[in-house]
């Protein structure tokens, strides 16, 4: 038994201990459950490491010498045993991108705090209240693709899930005594029809770089350059591209178009390490993009953004104030009452003057708030 009296997880490394692991917590009625990524490091972003707990014991699971995950889909398809996590939405989608997994029986504890007025919705501030144990977080950020994991990173992986399902419990009971069980159940439940979305790279994404805007042609033409290039370096080095340079920096770097690798230490937050690594790639992608200035007028059909017209952008804020007036009233965060895509399709239902205005709100969504909403679009009206 190590530190806060917990004992040390079982570390799952082969195919053999998967599904020894799934046999054992097939009948499980909670699961606690969390991943952990390298999105912070790798262009090619996976899955490192899924944690697991029961009511009786923790696991960590290193699909990275496992070859074949699919027996664990059983468990997350299983709806007699309810999957609980704490703002789970990024965990579902990259466990559907990287093992297509189904997920039935859902649970997060985050969006029962919403449902429960916490203004601090944290996992590390709900294990405070509730358990005064203070979580270190320092591991958040590690890089979770390297081998081997040091003991610390293990702890802090098995910490993720190990308060979970009495988290769980605790906030369930609150949650019934305010009458709003049902409403956390069935926003946990919509994370299970996420879908995941296959990555892909948008080449004009350099024109939504701040500033974008306010550059010459000849400027925005370096920015593509280097945009392209940046996107092509960290796509064969694997590595994020933040961490080959930042938005801030191409921007600045288009906006001085240096002409030669000793003019790149004049430019704010160009390091001797960028300098050697990426000096000639600068270079020529300045001198690619002066002789290829862009204009401001989008050459791709996939570019164009639909802008809401000024009616449907005013209609869409006052819906606002009343979802925040709303959320004051009943002491909830004003997402736990409607979200932002419900109120932005409330609106253009009104303009457009569609029978359905309320088409994406569920049979107790429309319970709650039907007759406030319509009273309050009445009002707008008069």
């Amino acid at each position: 038994m190590g530190e806060l009296g917990i004992f040390p997880p079982w570390v799952v490394t082969s195919e053999a201990e998967l599904k020894e692991v799934v046999q054992e917590i097939k009948n499980s009625p909670q699961l606690a459950v969390d991943i952990e990524s390298d999105s912070f490091y790798a262009y090619r972003e996976r899955v490192c490491l899924i944690q697991i707990s029961s009511p009786t014991k923790d696991y960590i699971i290193d699909p990275l010498p496992i070859q074949d995950m699919s027996c664990l889909g059983s468990i997350f398809e299983n709806p007699a045993a309810e999957k609980i996590f704490h703002a789970g939405e990024y965990d579902v989608l990259c466990l559907k991108r990287d093992y297509q997994f189904k997920f039935k029986n859902l649970f997060d504890t985050m969006i029962a705090a919403r449902f429960l007025g916490e203004k601090e919705l944290g996992l590390k501030a709900a294990i405070s209240k509730h358990f005064q144990i203070e979580l270190c977080k320092k591991h958040q950020r590690a890089d979770w693709g390297k081998r081997p994991l040091s003991d610390e990173q293990l702890r802090y992986a098995q910490l993720d899930t190990h308060f979970l399902i009495a988290l769980s419990d605790i906030q369930k009971k609150s949650l019934s005594e305010r009458g709003r069980l049902e409403d956390a159940k069935e926003a946990a439940e919509h994370l299970g029809l996420l879908q995941a979305q296959t990555r892909s790279f948008d080449a004009e994404g350099y024109r939504k770089i701040k500033g974008n805007r306010d550059l010459t042609p000849e400027n925005r033409g370096i920015l593509k350059e280097l945009f392209l290039c940046r996107e092509e370096i960290a796509r064969t080095r694997n590595k994020a591209r933040f961490r080959i340079m930042n938005d801030e920096l191409l921007f600045e770097l288009a906006k001085a178009r240096p002409t030669s690798v000793a003019q790149l230490s004049q430019i704010k937050g160009m390091t001797p390490y960028l300098i050697q690594a990426f000096g000639r790639h600068i270079i020529d992608c300045v001198s690619r993009g002066e002789k290829s200035p862009e204009g401001l007028v989008c050459s791709t059909e996939n570019y164009r953004i639909r802008r809401a017209p000024p009616e449907e952008i005013n209609l869409f804020e006052k819906l606002r104030f009343w979802r925040k007036t709303q959320g004051e009233a009943e002491n909830l965060d004003p997402a736990a009452i409607l979200s932002t895509e419900q109120l932005r399709d409330i609106a253009q239902a009104v303009l457009s003057k569609r029978k359905d205005i309320f088409r994406l709100l569920s049979p107790l969504k429309k319970k709650r708030y039907e007759q406030s909403l319509l009273k309050f679009i009445s009002s707008l009206q008069e």
